[in-house]
């Protein structure tokens, strides 16, 4: 049996722990509905939910209001992306940190994922919020 190195036993503890949580995935979710509720509104009226500029205004609008958000099929690029590099440069350090990123579903709705890290340890909360 091959012994790793500290930094490769350092590595191969990693834990990643996916689990939902419910409490810490409610509370801005009635505010991250309320930036967006009119453009889905308008979307349903005109029969236009899967609609590609409708999903691009649901990300931009999201985006506007400080949430990193990418749509379901990766067709229109991430809001707030430096949120994200961030949060990963922290992860790699080893930092404590937090964020939520959001996934603008085509068939209406959205997932919010809210990512937690504090010395390798990353634990993701996933909410599915219909609007």
């Amino acid at each position: 049996m091959q012994r790793c190195t500290p930094e490769e036993d350092t590595v191969s503890e990693t834990v990643i722990d996916i689990q939902a949580i419910q409490e810490e995935s409610e509370e801005n979710a009635d505010e991250i509905i309320s930036v967006c509720i009119n453009l889905y509104e308008k979307a349903e009226e005109e029969n236009k939910l899967a609609d590609l500029e409708t999903i691009r205004s649901i990300v931009n609008r999201l985006g506007e209001n400080g949430y990193p958000a990418v749509d379901s099929r990766n067709q229109v690029n991430m809001t707030e992306a430096e949120q994200v590099l961030e949060f990963c440069e922290k992860v790699d350090a080893q930092e404590e940190a937090e964020i939520t990123i959001l996934e603008v579903s085509y068939l209406g709705g959205f997932v919010k994922y809210d990512l937690h890290t504090k010395r390798w340890k990353c634990r993701c909360g996933q909410k599915l919020l219909q609007v």
